[in-house]
């Protein structure tokens, strides 16, 4: 429920708010009409109309705009995460991960490893098992993408380990693909669907693969949700196995010029692990948090709760002629009540 509530509120919180305003504009329209008929018990004998009274219709509806903007997005960056512990995290406080990994033929070539006696798909998923026993999975979510001549989600926000190692270790991803040449930039495409509700700049991509030939007549974006982009590369790069009428090695050019394009790191982990320290930049680099939204929508909710409270205090005082205090009781004469009735 709350995750449907917020991609509604994701996609029209302009409207949202616009609706809002014209109701209450409405709605002040409807009442500034209908006192005037009642304007002597309102303002007095005299008659006169405060001045104020215009200005308080238009505070209203100022202050009706700026609370229900305060509160859709203060919804749109909080949610109701829960770990398995029971302590409650934000959405804005969530760290997103998604994980490319590559399924195509050629990852069942074995060359990798320090033996070289390891199949690529072997290699790429110790590797990222590796990564993802390093991460603090109450505060982490992650999320799986195989490609091969297309790109397919298999878990979408996961934050039990278990269901990582059985995707990554034990699926036969590769028989939901038709055959194809490796499609390298659809992985970005679906990692940008995956992570549209999320806060931008909140997620991380590990793209795993042993590399092939990019298309020259396109060149993706690196998406706004990901601070960081990781390529890392299995596979031997200096000798080739032959499969499928061709010789397959690591292709270290296409994957370094997709690090590039992506202005994230290329790393060549068909013999080492990835590096702690890499992994730490990873996960604390852009965690600076944009306290300057969040105050202003505070400010927002504050200031138009409190004239939306003050209304009734003020409309006494300022808003019309009669002055209990000042004027003492009298009895109406016949002509009092001839120009009430007038």
């Amino acid at each position: 429920m709350v995750d449907s509530l917020q991609q509604f509120v994701l996609q029209y919180q302009e409207i949202i708010v616009l609706s809002v305003v014209m109701v209450a504009s409405m709605a002040e329209w409807l009442h500034y009409r209908r006192i005037w008929r009642i304007e002597r018990l309102a303002f007095g004998p005299s008659r006169k109309k405060s001045s104020w009274l215009k200005f308080l219709s238009l505070m209203t509806v100022v202050a009706c705009g700026c609370l229900s903007w305060g509160l859709l997005s203060l919804l749109r960056t909080s949610g109701s995460n829960w770990d398995d512990q029971g302590f409650s995290v934000s959405n804005s406080e969530l760290e997103h991960y998604v994980i490319a990994l590559d399924v195509s033929p050629s990852m069942d070539i074995v060359d990798a490893g320090a033996s070289r006696k390891q199949s690529r798909s072997e290699r790429a998923s110790q590797i990222l098992l590796e990564s993802v026993s390093r991460l603090e999975m109450s505060r982490s979510r992650i999320s799986i993408v195989a490609f091969y001549s297309q790109s397919l989600p298999v878990v979408v926000e996961t934050f039990d380990p278990a269901v990582v190692h059985n995707v990554l270790g034990d699926l036969p991803l590769r028989q939901a693909f038709p055959s194809g040449k490796t499609n390298l930039y659809s992985v970005f495409e679906k990692a940008a669907e995956i992570g549209k509700r999320w806060k931008k700049g909140s997620a991380s991509l590990i793209l795993c693969s042993d590399g092939d030939t990019l298309p020259a007549d396109s060149t993706p974006r690196r998406p706004e949700i990901f601070k960081n982009v990781l390529i890392v590369g299995v596979g031997d790069a200096n000798r080739g196995t032959f499969i499928h009428d061709h010789i397959s090695r690591q292709d270290r050019r296409s994957l370094k010029q997709l690090a590039n394009q992506m202005r994230g790191q290329y790393i060549d982990a068909n013999t080492k692990l990835l590096d702690s320290a890499l992994l730490s930049s990873i996960r604390t680099s852009g965690e600076t948090k944009d306290f300057t939204s969040h105050k202003f929508q505070w400010i927002a909710i504050c200031l138009g709760a409190l004239w939306l409270a003050l209304i009734p205090t003020l409309l006494p005082w300022i808003g019309g002629g009669w002055n209990p205090r000042k004027a003492g009781t009298r009895e109406l004469s016949s002509k009092d009540f001839a120009d009430l009735r007038s």
